[in-house]
């Protein structure tokens, strides 16, 4: 796998990887959320590092669900909930007009992705879709 998408799947999984904890309702929901994103990212940069074993259908699904999430991101940030183990900071409702355009972003970043057909075309959506996450975590995402 290339270091760049070695990167972003790190970046993904973070330290939220373990940071469930005790986390309940709208917290609990968003951390699934990422998760599932986190996965997904997983499989898409293992297929962008192969043109060999390309899998369409695979690559299609971890990007439909990353467009699925991503639709859902507004709605699951709809309640201000700042109870620990949050990551979220309370600026993401300071400025949720802001928050929901990178998801929107993602959500279309995804669909390039989810279209891809070889693992070039995969690259180039991935590296959309971690500019778009990498904005996002570091103006709303707490570091620990």
């Amino acid at each position: 796998m290339k270091p760049i998408y070695v990167f972003f799947t790190a970046l993904a999984f973070g330290a939220s990887a373990f940071a469930h904890g005790n986390a309940t309702g709208a917290v609990l929901e968003r951390m699934e959320g990422m998760k599932s994103i986190q996965a997904a990212m997983k499989l898409l940069g293992k297929q962008a590092g192969t043109n060999d074993a390309f899998d369409f259908s695979a690559v299609n699904a971890a990007a439909t669900d990353i467009m699925h999430h991503a639709n859902e991101i507004p709605a699951v940030f709809a309640e201000k909930d700042l109870s620990m183990p949050t990551e979220a900071k309370a600026e993401i409702w300071e400025e949720m007009d802001a928050f929901n355009k990178l998801a929107a972003a993602l959500e279309s970043a995804a669909q390039i992705a989810a279209n891809a057909q070889n693992a070039d075309e995969l690259k180039s959506a991935m590296g959309a879709i971690g500019e778009t996450c990498k904005a996002c975590h570091s103006q709303y995402r707490i570091k620990n």
